[in-house]
């Protein structure tokens, strides 16, 4: 796509993937070789937002493992007796 000018839609069906891969791989190409261009812009809401989905979501998957070891720890004690 880069180098021979291909279109998305060519490389993808080469190379049997999905465009949002190739795309993602283009653009880390791109910053690879390019590191002075900038990618594009943040808004600071936007990502305020997806760091807080993420957050929650971490809090969510520790509270979980937290459980899941506290019943492994019960069960292994009930073994042990």
């Amino acid at each position: 796509v880069v180098v021979e000018g291909q279109t998305v839609r060519e490389v993808c069906q080469l190379m049997e993937v999905g465009p949002t891969a190739l795309r993602r791989w283009i653009d880390q190409w791109q910053r690879k070789h390019n590191p002075d261009a900038e990618g594009p812009p943040i808004d600071p809401q936007a990502r305020i937002a997806e760091l807080e989905s993420q957050n929650r979501r971490l809090k969510e998957e520790r509270d979980l493992l937290k459980k899941s070891i506290a019943f492994f720890v019960r069960d292994n004690d009930r073994r042990n007796k």
